[in-house]
């Protein structure tokens, strides 16, 4: 069975994004600009493309097995400059579940009848 997957975005942090009221009652809107924000526009929608990262080291108090950034196209991402890689912000997170969040083990040794260097 296939693992369960939970991800959760903060959109205010999309570049350009912004909250708006509209209407009477002042309803609270997010507004995200579509190519300040680098969101392709298709012929079936608007996307934001990302990309889950997994985390090397995760928090002890912390179920995430990815943190979550706006990806983008080859040409795109070969032209940005160090600075603007690095400053690409992280939008959340994700967590796979069933597996493991523990941070990766080395594999222990083989068994052999060799006494331990450390004795």
């Amino acid at each position: 069975m296939a693992n369960n997957i939970s991800i959760k975005l903060d959109l205010q942090k999309i570049p350009g994004a912004a909250i708006l009221p509209l209407g009477k009652d002042n309803t609270e809107c997010i507004c995200i600009p579509i190519e300040f924000a680098n969101l392709y526009k298709g012929t079936k929608g608007i996307y934001l493309d990302l990309t889950a990262i997994p985390l090397t080291q995760p928090k002890a108090d912390s179920k995430d097995t990815h943190l979550v950034k706006q990806s983008f196209g080859k040409d795109k991402f070969a032209a940005m400059t160090e600075e603007q890689k690095k400053a690409i912000p992280i939008l959340g997170n994700m967590i796979v579940w069933g597996e493991s969040v523990q941070q990766q083990q080395p594999a222990p040794a083989a068994a052999n009848n060799s006494t331990p260097s450390w004795l």
